[in-house]
């Protein structure tokens, strides 16, 4: 009777017979009895696993994308309205029509109070000098032209949209919302290796705490400027040739992309990924596209303008007014923002998952000096510090702490810090070997 018993066992219960087998200790009926309790919960497991492994793309793809339907549907439901949509509209209003800048003045306003509900449109010319703008088609001329109109490719975005017939001031935020959830599918797939559940799983928390909801609600190229920052990373880590080509026309995004171009081409140049010549024109052409931009598709503004016009006055006439910047004047701007950073706690988070990954990924080269690494191990690093540098210099030029501009930094640092430590942890989760945990008492 207890031979049946055992070849049933074997049957039916083949994990439990190796192990038995392999010990060399004779099944008892205790050992019978665990196997019934422990297999059937473990082939469950095992079903479990077989099918998110097969099935991983596709859940991925399903989980990602029903996140982005909703991501989608609540920003494009709770716009952030603000008076920069005006400006856009009016630019991309003026690559359509051959209308007067006063004839476009009438068409936008108009447009906007029969759009937006009754105290949005009061809200938005409310002050003192919104009131002028409102009334005035001169001074919101020249206010829209004030360092508006060199943000080009949104522009261009923008009026092909409203050619097409979308609802202007819809298209103006529609744009940051197709951004943002293409940036998340980017983001996604960032490293070339196989996305790790846990990642995946906190990307929707990620996007939200990294101020892409945010900036999917607002008319701004600044969710564009985001997603584009992502791309280029995104190439990096693939090796792609063409990335020469994308650095030059970050240019037409977003001006101040020219610090992300010059790390860049800095890295490109000293780890010699391609040819160092090709890494050189593509530099002079980011340097071309920076003067011929503001040179001759629009007129440049002055540093000292944009910080006196964010910082100081907001005159109605920008064109006819001097902006003066003391050096006491921008320490005491550069102060305003450290102090507002110490309210970010955005940043601070920033900072600590910075570190972490710094310390991860160059630990490598000072316990192996000398010994080489992959080209994926160096990229992940030079993310990591040129996403730190760039905040920095970007801080300095501009001291402000608004998230439209460090939301790609933010997201790609927790990315990757996350994405390595489920990564590292997973290799050791594969194993029984008590000596892989990482995480052991002292003896």
């Amino acid at each position: 009777m207890s031979q049946t018993i055992i070849i049933d066992v074997e049957q039916d219960q083949s994990a439990d017979q190796r192990v038995s087998a392999e010990s060399g200790l004779p099944v008892t009926s205790e050992h019978i009895d665990r196997a019934d309790n422990s297999i059937p919960a473990n082939r469950v497991f095992m079903d479990i696993k077989n099918l998110l492994t097969k099935r991983r793309t596709i859940i991925r793809f399903v989980f990602l994308s029903l996140f982005s339907l909703l991501f989608g549907i609540a920003a494009l439901s709770a716009p952030v309205l603000e008076w920069d949509m005006l400006a856009y509209v009016a630019n991309a209003t003026k690559n359509l029509t051959d209308l007067s800048f006063v004839e476009i003045h009438q068409l936008v306003y108009s447009q906007l109070q029969s759009t937006v509900p009754p105290e949005d449109y009061q809200r938005l010319i409310g002050s003192e000098s919104r009131t002028v703008l409102a009334v005035d088609a001169e001074a919101f001329r020249q206010t829209s032209h004030f360092f508006y109109d060199t943000r080009v490719v949104y522009i261009g975005m923008l009026s092909g949209l409203m050619h097409l017939g979308m609802e202007p001031f819809f298209a103006s935020y529609f744009i940051s919302t197709i951004c943002m959830i293409i940036c998340i599918f980017v983001l996604a797939n960032l490293l070339p290796t196989t996305l790790p559940f846990g990642v995946c799983f906190s990307l929707p928390f990620i996007a939200v705490s990294c101020g892409m909801f945010e900036l999917a609600r607002v008319s701004t190229p600044d969710a564009l400027a985001t997603l584009y920052i992502v791309v280029l990373y995104w190439v990096l880590l693939r090796s792609g040739w063409y990335l020469l080509l994308l650095l030059p026309a970050s240019i037409f995004i977003r001006t101040d992309l020219i610090l992300i171009a010059a790390l860049f081409h800095a890295y490109l140049f000293f780890t010699a990924r391609f040819p160092r010549v090709l890494v050189v024109m593509s530099g002079l052409a980011t340097i071309a596209a920076y003067w011929f931009l503001n040179t001759y598709i629009v007129q440049a503004d002055p540093w000292s303008s944009l910080i006196g016009y964010n910082f100081g006055d907001k005159p109605t006439h920008p064109e006819s007014y001097t902006f003066t910047v003391t050096f006491g004047n921008y320490i005491s701007y550069l102060l305003e923002g450290l102090r507002a950073f110490s309210y970010e706690p955005r940043f601070f988070m920033f900072c600590a998952l910075a570190m972490t990954g710094l310390f991860m990924f160059s630990a490598r080269f000072i316990y192996h000096p000398g010994k080489p690494v992959s080209l994926v191990h160096q990229d992940i690093l030079f993310t990591l510090v040129s996403s730190v540098l760039y905040i920095g210099a970007h801080f300095v030029l501009f001291p402000v702490t608004w998230i439209r501009f460090y939301s790609a930094q933010y997201s790609l640092v927790v990315v990757i810090v996350l994405w390595t430590a489920l990564t590292l942890l997973a290799q050791r989760n594969y194993t029984a070997d008590a000596d892989a945990e990482i995480i052991k008492p002292e003896d």
